[in-house]
C-alpha cells in the first residue's frame, strides 16, 4: 500500500513539472514570435519627439517721429499725378500714394478722388542714401476689417523692416523698425498690425518665424504671443 502511495506522489510531481515546462515554453515562444513579428514589420522602439510649439512674447518695438529735414518739400505742396506710383483709396474721395520727387519719396494725399494731390508728410526715403528705409507699398485701413478712415495710412517696404505710419492725416508720421522683412501691413478695426518674417534671439537661441506687431498710434508696437515650432 505504501508503495502505491509513493508511486502516485511521484506521478503528481512529474505532471507538475511537465505543466510548468509547458507554460515556460509557451511564454518563450510567444516572446520569440512577438520579436519576430516586430522585426518582420520593421517595428522598433519609437522615440517620441516633443514637437509642441513654444509660446512666448517678443519684446515691444518703439516707433520714432519722422521730422522734416532741410531742403525737402513742404507739406501741402502740389504734386502732379505722373510723379505718383502706388495709390490706395480709403473711400471714394480720400486716397494716399507714394510720390517720387527730387530723388526722394514722399507720402501724398488727395481729398477729391484723385483730381489733385499734395505732399502729406516728410521725406520717407532718399534714393541711394537710405536703402534700409526704402518703402514701396501703400496701405489704408480696410472697411471690411472694421475701419474706413482717410486720416490713416501706412507705407512699408517688403525688402526691409521699416513701417511708416500716420493716424492723423499726415500731421505726424511714425517710423518703426521691426525684427525681419515686412510681409504685410493691415488693420483689425482701429488697430494696425504688421507681419515681419525674420530672426529673433530668445533663450540663448535664434528663433526664425513670422512676428506680428500691433499699434493704435504708431509709437508703441506690441507683439502677440507667437507660436514657434
Amino acid at each position: 500500500m505504501r508503495r502505491i502511495q509513493l508511486i502516485c506522489v511521484g506521478l503528481a510531481v512529474c505532471v507538475a513539472i511537465l505543466a510548468a515546462w509547458h507554460l515556460l515554453s509557451a511564454g518563450s515562444s510567444r516572446a520569440r514570435g512577438s520579436e519576430h513579428a516586430s522585426r518582420l514589420h520593421g517595428q522598433a522602439p519609437s522615440l517620441t519627439v516633443d514637437v509642441a510649439a513654444r509660446r512666448w512674447t517678443p519684446p515691444a518695438a518703439v516707433g520714432h517721429a519722422i521730422k522734416p529735414s532741410a531742403g525737402e518739400l513742404a507739406r501741402g505742396t502740389s504734386v502732379v499725378s505722373t510723379a505718383l506710383d502706388v495709390r490706395s483709396y480709403s473711400n471714394c474721395c480720400d486716397g494716399w500714394a507714394l510720390a517720387f520727387v527730387g530723388g526722394a519719396q514722399y507720402p501724398a494725399a488727395t481729398e477729391d478722388r484723385g483730381a489733385s494731390w499734395h505732399i502729406a508728410g516728410p521725406r520717407l526715403h532718399i534714393d541711394a542714401a537710405q536703402a534700409a528705409l526704402a518703402v514701396g507699398e501703400v496701405g489704408v485701413p480696410s472697411r471690411q476689417a472694421g475701419l474706413s478712415s482717410g486720416r490713416v495710412a501706412f507705407f512699408w517696404g517688403q525688402d526691409n523692416s521699416v513701417v511708416d505710419l500716420t493716424v492723423d492725416g499726415g500731421t505726424t508720421w511714425w517710423r518703426v523698425m521691426l525684427p525681419g522683412q515686412i510681409e504685410f501691413v493691415g488693420n483689425a478695426g482701429r488697430t494696425i498690425f504688421a507681419d515681419a518674417y525674420g530672426e529673433m534671439e530668445h533663450g540663448g537661441s535664434t528663433d526664425v518665424g513670422l512676428w506680428q506687431y500691433f499699434t493704435t498710434t504708431g509709437r508703441r508696437w506690441r507683439a502677440t504671443s507667437v507660436v514657434k515650432p
